[in-house]
This record gives structure tokens, C-alpha cells and sequence, in this order.
């Protein structure tokens, strides 16, 4: 298990690189925006990198091997980013705004907004590939985003 540990550690710093980038593109997003006169397209952005603890407790609940292969091909959402938008037009603003960013592809769509959950719970989720370049190498690093609104 420390050798596992060790390995997402390394894997880890690659994904806080991703986060980084996709941060800085939301955030430019949002300036952009507001030096063309219209209000900002979301009110805030939250982020995480699950802990090592987090990662292996989501493979035993979904029945994936402990393996790191298992872990980078079946837990994609390891970097999350939640953008919380100040009206529910917005959501599909930047989304149509995400979809344009280059280096970043979206290959995952799940649109709780218009079909919500039995809980009620409303957001957008794309899980996209960020191409970073970390230590000499381009990599495409999965990356959650969901959107949704204040309320």
C-alpha cells in the first residue's frame, strides 16, 4: 500500500498542475467578461484534489482494483473544480465558454440541471482532459467541473 501511496503522491503533483491551469483559464473567463461590461458569468470557483484515503475508499465502494493503472483509468474526478454561477442561464454560458478553451476537451456530459437528481440535486458535470506539460512530458490529466448555480 505505500508503494501505492507513493505512486499517486507523484500522480497528485500532476494533478494540482491541471487544477492550476484549469483555475487560471476559469478565472481569465470571469475577467474577460467583466472588462467587456457584462457581469460576471459566475459568482465563485471551488476546488480539491482527493486524498489518497479518498481515492482507495472509491475503489473498494465501486469494486476496482487497487492498482495505480485502476486508479488513473477509473476515478476521473480526482481534480474537482465547482464553478457556482449567480443565475441558472449562466451554467450553459460556461459551459459553451469550457468547451471553447484549447488544450481541454470535454469527454464526459452529465446534466443534472435539466434532468435533476430523485434528490433534487441540480449541476452540470463535464469531466474534461487538461493538457498540462509536468516535468518534460504533455500529459491529458482528468479534470471534474461542475457547474451549477447559487441556489
Amino acid at each position: 500500500m505505500e508503494s501505492l501511496r507513493k505512486q499517486y503522491e507523484e500522480y497528485a503533483a500532476e494533478c494540482k498542475c491541471a487544477l492550476r491551469t484549469v483555475t487560471a483559464r476559469l478565472e481569465n473567463l470571469r475577467q474577460e467578461t467583466e472588462m467587456n461590461g457584462e457581469r460576471s458569468l459566475f459568482d465563485s470557483i471551488e476546488w480539491r484534489i482527493k486524498s489518497f484515503d479518498s481515492v482507495v475508499e472509491k475503489c473498494r465502494r465501486k469494486g476496482y482494483d487497487l492498482t495505480f493503472e485502476s486508479i488513473k483509468s477509473n476515478i476521473t474526478d480526482i481534480v474537482g473544480v465547482r464553478v457556482i454561477t449567480t443565475f441558472k442561464d449562466d451554467i450553459y454560458t460556461v459551459e459553451k465558454a469550457i468547451i471553447r478553451q484549447p488544450s481541454m476537451s470535454v469527454i464526459e456530459r452529465r446534466d443534472y440541471v435539466e434532468k435533476p437528481k430523485h434528490n433534487g440535486y441540480q449541476s452540470l458535470h463535464l469531466i474534461v482532459f487538461m493538457e498540462i506539460y509536468f516535468m518534460n512530458t504533455s500529459k491529458a490529466i482528468p479534470v471534474e467541473i461542475q457547474i451549477r448555480d447559487k441556489a
